[in-house]
């Protein structure tokens, strides 16, 4: 009981902890994306760094959970229902604490946008802004003190031309030609992380229940990759195994919850169950087959110890 009640404890702090972590990090990448783009975009809301942050806080704390109870030799009956409560208990909670204010933010925004006009953006004469960049670039340069002023415009292979005021629409954002190197395997993981946070968010509104059925066989589909926690006698090498095993996972969930492969599903299954369904029921028969192997290699390696 006490080694179950530190995987309690460790469970909640640590997804707790990677939520924050994850949204911070979020806040700063916003923060650093519009730092380059002109005109300034809004503010980003800390709210949506959040909420992409909770599927990180959820694959996380569940391995982190996992390796915990493989180490402190927890009965896997035991840790399965602790962490499959834990992570649907947490995940829905956070999920109803981001919406509530979530729909707090936006009515207080639409408040302070109904009670005074947008300023308009101030700029130096002279300014060069690139309007079309590439091999042939079209750029503008602003004459007055405001983006709504006249600009002469730099046209390839043709001469300087003058255009009184933009357009109706303004000028279009731009970004400034800073050098941005980028990571393939984290510009890969951080976009699963925003498809799935897209489809928790989407499960949520749809109700409670959808929810709990989706996070619950997710869960359940995470848990079941246990058996890695116990693959080596080196907790280090067991804990890396997971994380590959929960790539895995993510890519999989980002791969079944884009929209073609969704409707190549329904045309299959659309007719015996619900399409709500079909994802839930894929993470739950795979999670089940997993436990199923991992019970009979238990059972076979007791028969052969004895």
């Amino acid at each position: 009981m006490k080694n179950l009640a530190k995987l309690i404890l460790s469970f909640t702090v640590s997804f707790i902890v990677i939520l924050v972590l994850g949204a911070l990090t979020g806040l700063l990448r916003s923060w650093a994306g519009a730092a380059v783009l002109f005109p300034q975009p809004d503010a980003p809301v800390p709210l949506a760094a959040l909420a992409s942050s909770l599927p990180a806080a959820f694959y996380f704390s569940l391995l982190l959970g996992i390796s915990y109870s493989s180490r402190r030799r927890i009965p896997y009956p035991v840790s399965l229902i602790a962490l499959l409560v834990l992570s649907l208990g947490l995940s829905a909670a956070a999920s109803a604490a981001l919406n509530r204010l979530e729909k707090m933010s936006r009515y207080e925004i639409q408040a302070a946008s109904g009670a005074r006009d947008l300023p308009s953006i101030p700029v130096h004469p002279g300014l060069i802004l690139t309007v079309t960049p590439g091999n042939a670039p079209t750029q503008a340069v602003l004459l007055g003190n405001t983006l709504e002023s006249g600009r002469v415009l730099s046209l390839p292979g043709q001469p300087l031309y003058f255009e009184p005021a933009p357009a109706s629409s303004g000028i279009r954002q731009i970004r400034f030609p800073f050098r941005e190197e980028q990571s393939p395997f984290l510009a890969g993981l951080a976009a699963d992380f925003g498809r799935s946070s897209r489809g928790f968010e989407a499960w949520f509104e749809a109700g409670f229940l959808p929810f709990a059925v989706y996070a619950g066989s997710l869960s359940l589909f995470l848990i079941s990759i246990g058996c890695l926690a116990n693959i080596s006698f080196w907790p280090l090498a067991n804990l890396f195994f997971g994380a590959l095993a929960f790539r895995g996972i993510l890519a999989l969930e980002s791969f079944l919850n884009t929209a073609e492969i969704h409707q190549i599903l329904s045309s299959f299954a659309g007719r015996v169950i619900p399409e709500s369904l079909i994802n839930p029921l894929i993470f739950t028969v795979l999670g089940i087959l997993i436990l199923l192997y991992s019970g009979l290699v238990y059972l076979a390696r007791g028969r052969r110890s004895e």
